[in-house]
């Protein structure tokens, strides 16, 4: 049981990373000089829930550009950390 878990959420996680990768780059167009500024983490109910929560908090926040750095599954919750930049 846990492996197929873990087995599915590998997958989930690598179908995701491109998605993730179009999202940063559209941010991140003509901002060569970023510097790191902090990070945001989020949880929800699916990938795409903590991704859209994730984007939302980089927006309000000022953020210039943002990367997810991790995203992970426990027990039906997804957890996200992100990196921002200004």
């Amino acid at each position: 049981m846990m492996k197929n878990l873990l087995h599915f959420s590998i997958a989930v996680i690598l179908i995701a990373l491109p998605i993730t990768t179009f999202a940063v780059d559209s941010l991140t167009n003509g901002n060569s000089a970023s510097h790191m500024s902090g990070t945001l983490t989020a949880k929800g109910n699916s990938i795409e829930e903590v991704e859209s929560t994730l984007k939302s908090e980089a927006i309000n926040s000022g953020a210039s550009a943002y990367t997810i750095t991790t995203e992970s599954n426990d027990a039906g919750q997804v957890y996200g950390k992100a990196t921002l930049y200004k």
